[in-house]
């Protein structure tokens, strides 16, 4: 009996290195509006998109929060699996993705009277995706998307996208992030762009809650045997 249980203790640590250095798949996306950044050496235009991806057995899509980097359709290894509060402009990044994407069927209009752009589904990824660079690259109270360390290029996104993304920052900039809490999950990278993994109903647990998550059911398990036998 011990023999099992240090048996499923070798599978618990297995699983951790699994959840540390994992395969992520993508398996599609939805492509926002075009943006051209002039910002360091991060200038030209880019695609923006809302992907869809499979991580450890948990489909949902996610948004990039790393423009140093690239990722396509398919799968890559060595992925990382880390809380969004290893970094306050990643838990700003996930507030701002679990705030607004929900609202994105509210949010669509059409160019007229009350407004003089319109918003489709492309203008409403884009905006969020700038709004998310922005968070990432400057600092609260700092949030400009056309100057800073994270800058469109003039004229470089259309006015849905602009006005939008300033909506997004705006409230960001009012919110008490002292209890927002995420299932999101910052998906890290060192060959591939990094993702913010959105809306999983269980959040993946980091390798060492992982592999403590699974001893512990291997023990409770034993328990369990021990009093039906």
């Amino acid at each position: 009996m011990k023999r099992s249980i240090l048996v499923l203790i070798a599978i618990a640590a297995a699983a951790s290195t699994d959840a540390y250095a994992a395969s992520l798949t993508v398996t599609g996306w939805t492509l926002g509006e075009n943006v051209t950044i002039a910002a360091g050496a991060d200038t030209g235009t880019v695609n923006t998109a809302q992907l869809n991806l499979s991580f450890g057995g948990v489909t949902g899509t996610s948004y990039c929060v790393d423009l140093a980097q690239t990722i396509g359709a398919g799968t890559t290894n060595g992925w990382t699996a880390l809380s969004p509060a290893s970094s306050g402009a990643i838990v700003r990044a996930a507030w701002l993705v679990d705030t607004f994407q929900p609202q994105f069927g509210s949010m669509l209009h059409p160019a007229g009277l009350a407004y003089s752009f319109g918003v489709t589904k492309q203008t409403e990824i884009a905006a969020l995706q700038v709004a998310v660079w922005e968070v990432l690259s400057d600092s609260p109270g700092n949030y400009d998307i056309f100057s800073g360390s994270f800058a469109l290029a003039p004229g470089g996104a259309s006015d849905g996208v602009a006005n939008l993304a300033r909506q997004f920052l705006g409230a960001l900039s009012v919110a008490d992030l002292s209890t927002f809490q995420t299932s999101d999950v910052w998906l890290a990278n060192g060959q591939y762009q990094d993702q913010l993994f959105v809306g999983p109903s269980n959040p993946i647990p980091e390798a060492r809650t992982l592999a403590l998550y699974l001893v512990g059911a291997a023990f409770a398990a034993y328990a369990l045997r021990r009093q039906h036998a």
